[in-house]
């Protein structure tokens, strides 16, 4: 036990010597008596006690103490009001309405979002340091089910290429308030390839169903295409002629 711990286990010992024989304080006592800060300390902290104590003492209690005090809890005791059952059944019904109304009343959705808008803010969501896959898988239809099941895209028509390599898993990602499906893709051994797959109505202006459009964000290279109602953005750390193999 150090000086600190014996402190603050004898700030709660009594002047008069009540607690001398106590074994929770024996210890404590003990390093007083071998530390003379500590012991210093502790004759200072007894005579402070003592003298509150006194002081304490000192002060007359009035006859009717008891009395007084119980009359001073009745005077400040809160009235309890009762309501008629009229109010509490209106005041139920009102709860019940709210309730219902944030069940079945009809959601705003959320407003488009500008394709550059989403593609960068897909780039900065990749590049995090934090970021990480939600479920592994290798089979696409592995992958597929556990978003589907999770309300994200997962009815995807990918070029043969890009869906016949093996995968490391997939997760959501939620853009601008739009849900999208992130897969996870490995060629040449250790070269991954991203998927990000997004509701095309979701996009206020989304890429073309023509030839896949190329972009480069910092080090990532994407592809960006639609086709049926989805729209596609591969990504890549390899450069735009690698995504080429695959589209």
């Amino acid at each position: 036990m150090d000086n600190q711990q014996a402190r603050f286990i004898l700030q709660s010992y009594r002047p008069n010597g009540q607690d001398a024989a106590d074994p929770a304080f024996a210890e404590a006592l003990q390093q007083a008596r071998q530390d003379p800060v500590l012991s210093e300390w502790f004759a200072k902290e007894c005579r402070l006690d003592a003298a509150i104590s006194a002081k304490v003492r000192a002060i007359p209690v009035p006859a009717d103490l008891k009395g007084m005090i119980l009359a001073g809890h009745q005077a400040s005791a809160v009235p309890v009001r009762w309501f008629p059952l009229r109010t509490w059944a209106i005041a139920a019904a009102a709860a019940l309405l709210v309730g219902l109304a944030a069940i079945f009343w009809p959601r705003t959705p959320h407003p488009s979002i500008a394709y550059a808008a989403y593609w960068q803010q897909v780039i900065q969501l990749v590049s995090a340091k934090d970021f990480k896959l939600e479920f592994k898988a290798v089979k696409l239809e592995q992958m597929q089910a556990w978003l589907a099941s999770r309300g994200a895209p997962s009815d995807v028509n990918l070029p043969s290429n890009l869906a016949q390599l093996p995968g490391m898993g997939c997760r959501t990602l939620v853009v601008d308030g739009h849900t999208a499906s992130f897969f996870c893709f490995v060629a040449d051994g250790n070269q991954m390839l991203h998927l990000i797959v997004i509701e095309k109505s979701m996009l206020r202006d989304p890429p073309p169903e023509a030839s896949p459009q190329f972009a480069q964000g910092g080090a990532w290279s994407t592809a960006s295409w639609s086709q049926g109602s989805k729209s596609y953005l591969l990504t890549s750390t390899a450069g735009t002629g690698f995504l080429q193999r695959f589209l």
